[in-house]
């Protein structure tokens, strides 16, 4: 899951100066090098996603991965993944082109909350 909470189209509004994030993307690597990018959408939410807490799941199964958001089906695709797999819950704050500038939130609107993360093995 990937998001720019910088307010910017096609990520988001700027309202009053406040960046309000609406958009995300579901992507799937299948290796750290270019090229092995398998699949991305960007999803507009509709909802400033910094107004409350949302649900972010993926349905992994051995060789599709469907994304869901909130409970709404946003992503599947077909992809077998042949190496060990993590979850990792990362913050990498930049601006739109991923370098900091002075689009990069600072301070106290650097920042997020995660309410829980939960995984289990279907059988």
């Amino acid at each position: 899951m990937e998001a720019y909470a910088g307010g910017a189209a096609p990520w988001g509004k700027n309202i009053d100066g406040v960046a309000h994030p609406t958009a995300y993307a579901p992507t799937v690597w299948k290796g750290d090098q270019e090229g092995q990018l398998v699949g991305s959408r960007q999803y507009d939410t509709g909802t400033d996603l910094s107004a409350g807490f949302h649900k972010y799941a993926v349905k992994w199964e051995p060789n599709k991965q469907t994304y869901y958001f909130d409970g709404k089906e946003v992503l599947t695709l077909n992809v077998t993944m042949s190496d060990p797999m993590y979850l990792m819950l990362d913050l990498w704050y930049g601006s739109a082109s991923g370098t900091p500038d002075d689009s990069t939130p600072q301070g106290k609107t650097n920042s997020y909350e995660v309410n829980y993360v939960r995984a289990w093995k279907s059988k």
